[in-house]
């Protein structure tokens, strides 16, 4: 199947308004991404059927990118994929080079930026996925946590796509470390709460975050 059959097409990434961004980069669209494509080894299931707090991961990963200020989301990957990779099996990192591309390209090379989150990282907040983008915006760069390479928030713009072109020529299945520094990103000083950047990977690791409470109280921030 073609690229332009398995990633997003143009009709869909209009703005929320239909009208076209700003200049600003305080004021450029934001695409969110779900990505969802992992084999889920360690867990047994598909995570995004995987239940807590009485939610699916990715029923809680919709409601959360619906809290945050982002244009339209998609699920990258999965069962539940909006979109597929234009390569499988090669990792987030080359997903992640491919839908910048592909977005900046179905945009019509506008430049924006998109926000790249996990689907097994429940207790995540809308404040946290706010702030990456406000700094992302701010400061033109891409944007992460302090050892969490993800979430991210990436600018779309043609030297990116161009650099992260080079990158995947290069290495077919590049790591999110050697993306992030393809495009210069910057970490910044994560200030929620304990357990909020947790990977939840395996049943055991469901269980001990079940047992800690958090999820239905994250779930709606």
């Amino acid at each position: 199947m073609g690229f332009d059959k398995i990633l997003i097409d143009t009709a869909r990434m209009t703005t929320s308004t239909g009208t076209t961004p700003a200049i600003s980069p305080m004021n450029q669209y934001c695409l969110g991404f779900i990505l969802a494509g992992g084999r889920s080894t360690r867990m047994g299931k598909d995570k995004a059927t995987v239940q807590l707090g009485g939610h699916t991961m990715l029923q809680t990963a919709h409601r959360l990118l619906h809290n945050t200020k982002v244009d339209e989301h998609f699920v990258v990957g999965g069962r539940f994929a909006d979109l597929h990779e234009k390569v499988r099996g090669y990792g987030p990192g080359r997903a992640i080079c491919d839908l910048i591309s592909q977005a900046f390209n179905e945009r019509d090379k506008r430049n924006g930026y998109a926000l790249f989150m996990p689907i097994d990282m429940p207790l995540l907040t809308a404040m946290s996925l706010q702030n990456l983008i406000f700094l992302a915006q701010k400061n033109q760069r891409a944007t992460y946590y302090n050892d969490h390479y993800l979430p991210l928030v990436a600018p779309l713009t043609a030297e990116n796509v161009q650099q992260l072109l080079i990158l995947s020529k290069q290495n077919q299945s590049p790591s999110v470390r050697s993306v992030l520094c393809t495009m210069g990103a910057m970490s910044t000083l994560f200030m929620g709460k304990a357990n909020e950047l947790a990977n939840i990977n395996s049943p055991e690791e469901l269980k001990a975050i079940a047992d800690l409470g958090l999820a239905s109280a994250s779930s709606h921030r």
